[in-house]
């Protein structure tokens, strides 16, 4: 399925990871730091790519000429890394599945691959299949932040999908699934998940008081998560 979108902008990844810190350097780093990986899904091009949308990819593909004519991207999901990264990842999944059934289902659905890199984490919803690129500092933050981080950027990929779904043919808008208000949609989803998986209730605050910081802002490039 070939996919019509903006390149040139990219929204936020699931849930800056936190640091290596103690519980209370850490609720006050994710803030700050901590929580762009969990907002965080590469946001495709759109019609007219805006400096506004979040992470901007250095080498933007080139969008697709040809209308989307089929559902959202449904398989098994693929992990691309080493020893560690399949090892993370598999846990993290296997907690969503047993702790949050709901949001499994939607990471079958919406989620086609994770690739594990050093940094730079993002949802990528236009590539095929949609692929969640997981920094080092955001897989390694813990399983359940990791989990939360997948939840978050699952419904970047549902934004972007659903609105490809409704809409063939069409552009689409970046700020349908990147931006500000994309951002507060999955975070509510994070904290939601966070709870169900018995996240500590200084992680769970974090995320919530996270859309004030505007990590979704921060270039990709220059994130360390």
């Amino acid at each position: 399925m070939r996919r019509v979108a903006n390149y040139a902008n990219q929204s936020e990844v699931g849930g800056r990871a936190p640091r290596k810190l103690g519980p209370k350097l850490f609720a006050a780093s994710t803030l700050l730091c901590m929580l762009a990986a969990c907002g965080s899904s590469k946001a495709a091009p759109s019609e007219a790519p805006t400096a506004a949308a979040p992470p901007v990819a250095t080498a933007s593909p080139t969008p697709s000429a040809t209308p989307p004519a089929e559902a959202p991207y449904q398989t098994g999901l693929q992990i691309v890394g080493n020893a560690d990264c399949q090892r993370d990842t598999t846990a993290a999944i296997d907690l969503l599945k047993q702790k949050d059934p709901l949001v499994y289902q939607s990471v079958s659905h919406y989620v086609g691959r994770v690739v594990c890199q050093k940094d730079q984490s993002g949802m990528h919803a236009y590539e095929q299949p949609p692929t969640y690129h997981v920094g080092d500092a955001t897989r390694t933050a813990g399983t359940i932040w990791y989990a939360g981080t997948i939840a978050h950027d699952t419904e970047h990929a549902k934004l972007y999908e659903d609105y490809m779904a409704q809409h063939p043919g069409v552009l689409i808008p970046n700020d349908i699934w990147t931006g500000q208000d994309a951002e507060a949609t999955c975070l509510a989803v994070q904290a939601d998940t966070l709870t169900h998986l018995g996240a500590p209730q200084y992680m769970i605050d974090s995320v919530n008081n996270a859309l004030s910081t505007n990590y979704f802002n921060i270039p990709l490039d220059q994130r360390w998560w």
